[in-house]
């Protein structure tokens, strides 16, 4: 007989098209492959940004092992005009908890780790602060009981130890803050414990810090090398990667955090530790919480972590997977609804598999959004953002078939651009022009100038191959400029002719008259206008020669 269906949720703080959205810019880019049928997804995700607030976001959904939808919504660099691509990589803040509990059962699956082995008998190289009293309880705790949650520490009596003393605990031994993993397992054993091993739950990040401590010991690798040489690339996930805390990290590909609007500064988890910074960059520490909540990865990624370890996908990364329903992994099988989410100030994310537990089908969807609201760690935004799509997915009867798994593979993003040129050569007057973008897997662009002459004509934006049209503003000095004018990443350059020494006295002959004024204005303008007595004293002359420059070319010279 089958076993009890459960629905697990984990919270933890830790054709392309354009949309309209109400509290959103007057268009959202939508990006990716068009998906007949579950457009509903677009508008409950769009919804979602509006209400929360949310630069941008990436929603994928594949059924039955295919990667059916795979959407990036809004902007990935606000600063910047960057839109969100389909495989723009996140922070996944506590789903990368899933990832560390997948590699030790493979430890455990190689007969070199077990269930029951005590995980401080493997860090036996760590010792407490000097002088710090340890409880004994401590060398009880076992892997099966970090796995689960109940190695006795309880973050809502204590302070949750990543957030809490990742400072003091590098302080501790006299070394430079942040913490690392082992400096923080350190110094928490010189802290009692809460609770007896194996008694209670309590959801801790710690023990995850400690749990990939472990992995890092008995693989005898880093702990990032043995999950990603052991879990992640035998499912075919190559761009997932450690994440990094400060702004100056930020990774190809990635997408930028914002913290919602009106968020104080808070005191920075690096020296200098007086400096008050964004909590999204330097609040915290992902370097230390690797194990529990510092994974960078895109929703594809996850999609294929979570399909692979329920047997959608082979070859399996583990080869004995845990029957029934462990809650740290996904469950194998149909018949089962689980649920992981995350959340780190500037991120919230969601991994969802369904096997026929409340939608029709085996669906998993993946939701990352690169905010996280006022009030966290409540996790509102998680909820109302399952819930809403979790809605929309009841509602499909017949999931269309296809798969874009083999488009979204590989060590780099699925998105290219190529641009018609290098740059153009504006005349010194004002003018227009255009330049097209070639563009694979309907990515998404926004054509942005670092010129205040230099203009993008509306419209400057889309979704797969295109064209952008720029103006610019005659130029009024006697020197060239130039402007760069930027899509897709690629530069296109302007560079505009000057009026030069000409346009204000001669062409050559060393002196101002009607002659040489004619020629600078036909120069300049490419074309041929007559001169007009502007100052009606009934002749033409070099004053009238001037003011015609001056009012065609756009130049201010004395007449």
């Amino acid at each position: 007989m089958r076993p009890a269906r459960r629905l697990f949720r984990l919270f933890a703080p830790s054709g392309a098209f354009l949309l309209a959205s109400a509290a959103l810019p007057a268009q959202v880019l939508v990006s990716g492959p068009p998906a007949p049928g579950l457009n509903a997804f677009d508008t409950a995700v769009l919804g979602l940004m509006s209400k929360w607030s949310i630069p941008g976001a990436a929603l994928a959904i594949t059924n039955n092992g295919h990667l059916i939808f795979a959407h990036g919504y809004g902007l990935a660099d606000k600063e910047d005009s960057q839109p969100v691509q389909p495989d723009s990589l996140f922070r996944i803040a506590s789903i990368s908890k899933p990832f560390t509990a997948a590699a030790a059962l493979k430890l455990i699956e190689q007969g070199v780790l077990q269930l029951n082995t005590t995980a401080f008998s493997v860090l036996s190289d760590l010792t407490p602060p000097p002088g710090a009293t340890v409880d004994p309880r401590i060398y009880q705790i076992t892997v099966q009981e970090l796995l689960a949650h109940t190695g006795g520490w309880d973050r809502d009596i204590a302070g949750d130890p990543p957030f809490a003393f990742l400072d003091t605990a590098a302080q501790t031994f006299n070394a430079m803050p942040p913490a690392t993993p082992d400096l923080l397992i350190r110094y928490m054993m010189g802290q009692p414990l809460q609770y007896d091993p194996g008694t209670t739950y309590a959801y801790s990040n710690f023990g995850y810090i400690v749990l990939g401590a472990v992995i890092q010991r008995v693989s005898g690798q880093s702990y990032a090398d043995f999950v990603t040489k052991s879990i992640m690339n035998p499912a075919g996930i190559y761009r997932m990667q450690p994440g990094a805390s400060l702004l100056s990290g930020r990774l190809p590909d990635e997408v930028k955090y914002y913290d919602y609007p009106g968020a104080p500064l808070v005191g920075s988890a690096f020296p200098p530790l007086s400096a008050l910074v964004p909590d999204v960059y330097g609040g915290f520490s992902t370097e230390l919480m690797l194990a529990n909540g510092g994974w960078i990865a895109s929703t594809m990624d996850l999609l294929r972590y979570a399909d692979n370890i329920n047997g959608q996908l082979s070859p399996g990364i583990l080869q004995s997977p845990p029957s029934g329903f462990v809650s740290y992994v996904p469950p194998v099988g149909t018949g089962w609804g689980w649920i992981f989410e995350g959340s780190l100030p500037g991120t919230s994310t969601i991994l969802h598999l369904d096997t026929g537990y409340q939608i029709n089908g085996r669906v998993t969807y993946a939701v990352l959004f690169n905010t996280r609201q006022a009030g966290s760690p409540s996790p509102d935004i998680l909820a109302d953002a399952d819930s809403q799509l979790l809605q929309v997915a009841q509602g499909i009867a017949i999931w269309p078939p296809g798969d874009l798994f083999p488009t979204y593979s590989g060590y780099t993003s699925a998105c290219s651009f190529a641009l018609s040129g290098p740059g153009a050569t504006a005349v010194v007057g004002s003018g227009s022009g255009t330049v097209g973008i070639t563009v694979t897997s309907d990515c998404a662009w926004i054509a942005t100038s670092d010129s205040t002459w230099l203009t993008v004509s509306p419209g400057g934006s889309g979704v797969g191959s295109g064209m952008a049209r720029y103006s610019v503003a005659a130029n009024p000095g006697s020197s060239s400029r130039t402007g760069t004018l930027t899509l897709g990443g690629k530069s296109f350059l302007i560079t505009q002719a000057g009026s030069g020494p000409a346009s204000c006295y001669t062409t050559g002959d060393g002196s101002l008259n009607v002659v040489n004024a004619q020629l600078v204005i036909n120069e300049s303008l490419g074309v041929i206008l007559p001169i007009h007595d502007l100052n009606q004293d009934g002749v033409v002359n070099v004053v009238d020669v001037q003011k015609m420059i001056n009012a065609v070319v756009g130049l201010a010279c004395p007449a």
